[in-house]
């Protein structure tokens, strides 16, 4: 193929056409006049080296009244390389877009439709160079940007529902204005360096779920305008942060995740407590917070169930202290202690339903406590451990002795102690399925079939379309049922469920029993 398309592409002989795939034309520099194709619905593009859109692409007659790409649907834009500008068509363009995506155009700096009435889906992933206003896009629900947006006053997103922006370090966003977003229901903003807060007209976002600022290095506070959201359940913030909203145990009553990473200049929670509903909490590289623990509120958390802390503070060398966590923990990780040399075995006798303890990263760490761990603990895992792992190692180490009764064992990603064959059917037995990489050999797998009365504990992932279980199936020693983006999981019946404490299935479509 030449630099530009046959005649006949573009052609209103041609204007039945409803789907156009144009891929890897690398030698084309000039655009067939796709805009005049009036039953046009979908427009895929990748792997053009052109660099720019320009004028012919929307069709030749430039002085035709008729709205260019009428029935256009969906329209992307793929690994255009060199693709620098895009020229907005004067006139009326893009009616019935509804999804709009460009990924991987890094050159991209100019341009973007001014207009969409009709877009309910906006995808820029990632394009670093591109700084945009955001459309005027009523419909809009999704909006997933990798590049430098500007938010234009005037404009209204009455039926957006999640956002997240990338800005690489933009510097124009100081503000994010909740007011323009009603409907929000997921906040993400990631490197925007001159954030520093949220700002509302109004104080109430009942559909707010999920708020997540990531390296925003001047974002100082969470004000009482997203605190009122009474459904949020995910906070995480960053390096600057000073301060909790005071209240926000009765400001927000149904949060039960909370996450605070990198927060250095934090150094206190609300004087009244966390929300009493908090089931998860995450505290790293928090030193100052870290440091004043003693003060904390567990007391009011009487349904918290994990706890995942790490932080460099000097004074953390012998941890947790003697009855300092609270006894409703099922779930206790302990990561990045720099000087974490001892577990304190009075702080976990109390620990009476911990079911799973991870140890991550804790170079400094000799060795388990001489009490031992709770005899309900199911699953240790450790890893970056090198002084502990090595006196945990099967049958020989010094510490294995006070592991060897725990269903599950791993020590840097290998489990170990696991019974094998049919010589343990008495035991608890560990099922684990689950794709670590695009490159690993189970992604072929799609589905298993599970079976037998001893089994203990079950993890699907992404690998696993679909599991089926033996009829009559007994969950009697069954701990935990993990599974990820599996689509289907249908079985027989559940004869018992004992001990049953864990249940996390995200993104099963069908379930039966």
């Amino acid at each position: 193929m030449g630099t530009k398309f046959p005649n006949w592409l573009g052609d209103p002989s041609f204007l039945n056409m409803v789907s156009i795939v144009l891929k890897n034309c690398k030698n084309c520099f000039f655009w067939p006049p796709l805009g005049q194709l009036t039953y046009l619905k979908k427009l895929e593009i990748e792997g053009f080296k052109g660099e720019k859109v320009g004028p012919e692409f929307y069709g030749n007659d430039s002085s035709a009244i008729e709205p260019r790409f009428r029935s256009l649907e969906y329209l992307s834009f793929v690994d255009m390389q060199e693709w620098q500008e895009w020229v907005i068509f004067e006139g009326e363009v893009f009616p019935c877009l509804r999804e709009l995506h460009i990924y991987n155009c890094p050159k991209l700096s100019r341009g973007l439709p001014n207009e969409l009435p009709s877009l309910t889906k906006l995808v820029i992933r990632p394009c670093k160079q591109l700084v945009a206003s955001f459309p005027k896009a009523p419909a809009l629900q999704e909006f997933n940007v990798e590049a430098k947006i500007q938010l234009t006053s005037g404009h209204y997103y009455p039926s957006l529902e999640s956002i997240y922006i990338d800005g690489d370090g933009h510097h124009s966003l100081w503000s994010f204005p909740l007011e323009l977003f009603p409907k929000l229901k997921s906040i993400r903003i990631d490197n925007c360096e001159n954030l520093n807060s949220f700002s509302a007209s109004e104080g109430c976002h009942p559909n707010l779920t999920s708020l997540t600022i990531y390296n925003c290095p001047n974002f100082v506070s969470i004000l009482s305008e997203v605190t009122y959201a009474p459904n949020l359940i995910s906070v995480s913030n960053c390096e600057k942060l000073k301060s909790l909203p005071e209240g926000m145990h009765a400001l927000l009553p149904a949060l039960v995740n909370l996450g605070l990473v990198g927060c250095p200049e934090l150094e206190s929670f609300p004087e009244e407590g966390l929300p009493s509903n908090l089931e998860e909490l995450e505290i790293f590289n928090c030193d100052k917070l870290f440091s004043r623990r003693r003060e904390w509120r567990w007391h009011s958390l009487k349904k918290l169930r994990e706890f995942r802390v790490g932080s460099h503070c000097e004074e953390s060398r012998n941890f947790p202290e003697e009855a300092w966590l609270p006894s409703t923990l099922t779930h206790l990780q302990i990561s990045s202690f720099r000087n974490l040399k001892l577990l304190n075995g009075k702080g976990f006798q109390h620990l009476t339903s911990l079911k799973s303890l991870w140890l991550q990263n804790c170079n400094e760490l000799q060795c388990l406590p001489e009490e031992g761990l709770p005899t309900s603990l199911f699953e240790l895992i450790i890893s970056g451990c090198p002084l502990l792992g090595k006196r945990c190692e099967e049958e020989k180490g010094e510490d294995w002795d006070k592991i060897a009764a725990i269903p599950y064992i791993e020590i840097n990603h290998r489990p170990i102690g696991s019974p094998s064959g049919g010589t343990h059917l008495s035991q608890k037995v560990v099922l684990k399925v689950e794709l670590h990489n695009e490159k690993s050999k189970m992604k072929a797998m799609k589905s298993v079939a599970i079976g037998g009365t001893h089994l203990a504990q079950l993890k699907l992932t992404d690998s696993v379309q679909r599991g089926t279980c033996s009829d009559n199936l007994s969950l009697r020693f069954w701990n935990c049922w993990w599974m990820g983006r599996c689509e289907v999981l249908s079985r027989g019946q559940v004869a018992d469920f004992g001990s049953f404490f864990s249940f996390n299935l995200r993104g099963l479509k069908s379930f039966s029993t």
